[in-house]
């Protein structure tokens, strides 16, 4: 199937579901079943306070980008209110909903006061379940190619990054569950973000800060915080 397709939706009568929102359905389930069930076979503390603290901050943010659009369109809210709820969010919807997922976890997490090392250990584990799914129905054009599974538009042939970076975070979670390791949100940090700075080189990078692109940024800065994160688990065992 042509991945632009995922551009389209499910219809039902006269609503469409875009593909994106499922997407998005799917992950946020599937992130929260795999969060679940790594607290429920682990000690860690506070296991299920920050599980369901994450679970509540998406879910915030997913709401506040959806219906932002509301807002932002008051009149086409006004006019056809089903049409509004099943269009995607767009670039300023996705800045408000950021913005008020990070505006609701500020004050969660300053309620609860979650220990450091359990966040980080909890936290990756439904992220990159989550994000394995989502990117499968998000389409993402990287560079021109000659590759027989590029993907056809605008009369060339890209790079599908989308499916890539899925590849990544689907492997990583293999790979770490398979581990005989305690801390295994560190592990996954580390080989997540070392392949999301390989996949970076298939995609357009248009804004670069000091030689590296936002995105290659954030992948650093998640495998470096992996490592670190590792380097404390084990000095704490030998202590």
């Amino acid at each position: 199937m042509d991945m632009l397709a995922l551009l389209g939706g499910f219809t039902i009568g006269e609503i469409t579901i875009p593909y994106a929102w499922i997407g998005v359905f799917l992950g946020v389930y599937l992130g929260t079943q795999f969060m679940k069930w790594y607290v429920r076979r682990t000690s860690i503390q506070q296991g299920q306070q920050i599980s369901e603290l994450l679970l509540s901050i998406v879910l915030v943010g997913v709401l506040g980008w959806k219906f932002s659009n509301l807002l932002l369109n008051p009149m086409d809210a006004i006019h056809n209110p089903l049409s509004m709820l099943a269009i995607p969010g767009s670039t300023y919807a996705g800045e408000a909903g950021l913005l008020v997922a990070l505006t609701y976890g500020s004050y969660k997490w300053w309620r609860l006061k979650p220990i450091w090392r359990s966040v980080i250990n909890i936290w990756p584990i439904g992220l990159v379940a989550g994000g394995a799914v989502t990117e499968l129905f998000w389409l993402s054009l990287g560079k021109t190619t000659h590759l027989p599974w590029g993907v056809h538009a605008y009369g060339q042939v890209y790079q599908p990054t989308n499916f890539y970076e899925s590849m990544v975070l689907w492997i990583s979670l293999a790979i770490v569950w398979k581990m005989r390791v305690r801390n295994k949100g560190s592990w996954l940090l580390i080989f997540v973000g070392i392949g999301s700075l390989l996949v970076s080189i298939t995609a357009v990078n248009t804004w670069v800060i000091i030689g590296l692109s936002p995105g290659q940024w954030v992948a650093l800065v998640l495998a470096l915080l992996g490592i670190i994160s590792v380097r404390e688990n084990d000095r704490r065992q030998i202590v």
